[in-house]
């Protein structure tokens, strides 16, 4: 597991779980969430650096680069 707090060169943000219009867990049933985007904090700076974005989840965050080649 990615130990995130002790990389000083992560970043991590913080997803506000009451502003979600699903439950958390439903991101497990691999079904369609139907949003468009999900309200966040940035509490860790380099968000850009890195593929894998951290957050209070432990959601699978990706940067749009790893978007676009999955997409594509």
């Amino acid at each position: 597991m990615y130990d995130y707090e002790h990389d000083t060169n992560a970043g991590y943000i913080k997803i506000n779980e009451s502003s979600l219009k699903f439950d958390r867990y439903a991101i497990n049933e691999s079904q369609p969430l139907e949003v468009d985007r999900i309200l966040c904090e940035i509490e860790q700076e380099n968000i850009g650096k890195y593929d894998y974005i951290a957050n209070n989840l432990a959601w699978l965050v990706v940067s749009e680069r790893i978007k676009e080649l999955l997409s594509g």
